[in-house]
């Protein structure tokens, strides 16, 4: 009896120390998960598309306008064959600039079927981001909302002659460029496939735009691989859930998308929602009375969010005027939500709301966390199919124990291949293992549910948009009145993170703080703007090393954020 208990409280103890020894983190299924096929992303999607026949794909949300599956099906191998008449060819750039508009599948689609590289970029760019955008991703052509052309026009002429071999535009607008509808107007030709030499595993089929972990915006190249990855895992799962039942169920009947399509998480609501059969309803501008309108006309079924809006939802009046009743599910991304608005939306709206981790260098998800599943309200969630996560020592860099802060880094099919034309900028991001180093502080817990808790990178969250400080501050040291200046982000009431500028003037100068706010706003996307004001100081701290001390800014903030 007794070397039976001593053998039982053994047990435990090994048991314990399991537990906290250092380990990785990933799936813990049953099911064998199945192999990502290599295939060009389009032509994978097509397919499953054709499936939903005459069901509405896409909606228009201020108009009504829509198309069907069996219409958006037919025109993608048209618009490709017309690029490929142009002279698009397999790995060349074309430069996709959109607000969120219900075209915005067909272009994607079709740039990507031809085998070409769709670059797509935030319609709201200033000139200089969208000349930095041509620059990184080599792009020689181009597919350009009406209400961007001029923009994009002279972005194009501060380029190299020749730079620019074509330009249409997406729209009605009376102008010289040849409109998209003209290339809807070709014979329909077969995808470029892996017979023609397409390799799933290493052909860009996707360049969104990211700061990384640091620096300026980088083109983040995705495989058609990459993409792959969430259409097989979302497979997977709905395959271990019984039919109409939980969160992959029947959600994605009606999905209302207002998220920037450009951004990872807008393209992905939009392209599941399509695997599903379900019909995509595009707003393209927010406002709270337009939001709610479309929800309750188009009977939305989901609600993909970002936390600003999860906060505004909590708190609006306007709720009591209209029917959202038909919304089975809410989502959060982008941006950290807090556990406190994640429970006081629950408890005001009665809808779940999910949540999870994700970067555009990791094709988005990395962990999810739905009440439907494993759920935890403090937590970002479990590590997805498919994916490995490991939680390392800042200095050392070795694996460390549950509990214990460290930096989070990501292994899986879902990693980019890196950062167009910039090696540097991979080589500190992917280690030779192929580990990606996100730049995250966090730990995970005895489940294996991961926390995050800050940041290594000095990235700015402002609606889920990444603001890089040092973009913002080499424009300002543009300004003859600034000597020296650094940018941090500072709690925002709605925008949860706002930009601030610290700057030193020149001696002499009479700069004025609303002057410099002025002097950005005219040279960057509203989001990047110094909502969080401006303040002028002696001294920037810096280590022996030059470095911007930006933590040591953020703990000394004397004064409360702008609101707006």
């Amino acid at each position: 009896m007794k070397a039976a208990q001593q053998q039982q409280q053994q047990g435990a103890a090994d048991s314990s120390r399991a537990r906290t020894t250092p380990r990785l983190l990933q799936w813990q299924g049953t099911e064998p998960l199945p192999a990502i096929p290599d295939t060009n992303y389009a032509a994978f999607v097509l397919e499953i598309m054709a499936g939903h026949g005459d069901a509405v794909a896409v909606v228009e949300a201020e108009t009504g306008r829509q198309r069907t599956y069996r219409e958006v099906c037919g025109l993608v191998p048209r618009v490709s064959a017309g690029l490929a008449a142009a002279g698009v060819v397999p790995g060349d750039a074309v430069l996709f600039v959109t607000p969120t508009i219900m075209d915005y599948p067909l272009v994607l689609l079709s740039i990507v079927h031809r085998g070409a590289t769709c670059v797509p970029v935030n319609a709201n760019l200033s000139i200089d981001e969208l000349v930095h955008v041509v620059r990184v991703s080599k792009a020689s052509w181009a597919v350009v909302h009406e209400d961007s052309l001029e923009v994009a026009e002279a972005a194009f002429s501060l380029m190299p002659p020749g730079t620019l071999r074509q330009l249409w535009v997406l729209g009605d607008c009376a102008t010289h460029r040849p409109n998209l509808t003209h290339l809807m107007t070709y014979s329909p030709e077969p995808p470029f496939t892996k017979a023609e030499g397409l390799e799933a595993s290493t052909a860009v089929a996707m360049m969104p735009f990211s700061s990384g972990t640091t620096g300026l915006p980088k083109g983040v190249m995705l495989s058609h691989r990459n993409l792959l990855y969430t259409h097989i895992r979302t497979m997977y799962e709905r395959s271990l859930q019984k039919r109409g039942r939980g969160v992959l169920g029947n959600v994605y009947k009606s999905v209302l998308v207002m998220l920037p399509v450009c951004h990872i998480y807008g393209h992905l609501m939009v392209l599941i929602t399509l695997h599903h059969g379900g019909a995509v309803v595009f707003l393209r501008k927010f406002t709270p009375r337009k939001y709610l309108q479309a929800i309750q006309d188009f009977k939305v079924t989901f609600s993909p969010l970002v936390p600003h809006l999860v906060k505004f939802l909590t708190e609006t009046p306007l709720l009591k005027e209209y029917d959202i009743s038909s919304v089975k599910y809410f989502h959060s991304g982008a941006a950290p939500l807090t556990a406190s608005t994640a429970t006081s939306f629950t408890k005001k709206i009665r809808q779940p709301i999910g949540g999870g981790y994700g970067m555009t260098e990791t094709s988005a998800v990395i962990c999810t966390n739905r009440p439907s599943g494993p759920y935890n309200v403090n937590s970002v969630g479990k590590v997805a199919p498919y994916v490995q996560v490991k939680v390392v020592d800042v200095e050392s860099g070795e694996l460390v124990a549950e509990g214990v802060e460290g930096e989070v880094c990501v292994r899986g099919p879902n990693i980019m291949l890196g950062y167009a034309n910039d090696p540097v900028a991979t080589a500190a991001t992917i280690d030779t293992d192929g580990w990606l180093h996100t730049g995250d502080i966090g730990y995970y817990d005895k489940d294996d549910f991961l926390y995050l808790t800050d940041r290594i990178k000095d990235l700015i969250k402002v609606k889920g948009y990444q603001v890089s400080p040092t973009e913002l501050e080499n424009i300002l040291r543009k300004n003859e009145g600034v000597d020296d200046v650094a940018v941090v982000g500072v709690p925002h009431e709605k925008m949860g993170e706002a930009p601030r500028a610290y700057v030193v003037p020149r001696p002499g100068s009479a700069v004025r703080p609303h002057h410099l706010q002025q002097f950005l706003a005219e040279r960057v996307a509203h989001y990047k703007r110094l909502a969080g004001g401006v303040k002028l100081v002696a001294s920037i701290p810096r280590n022996s090393t030059g470095k911007v001390l930006r933590r040591q800014l953020v703990e000394g903030l004397s004064t409360p954020a702008a609101k707006l």
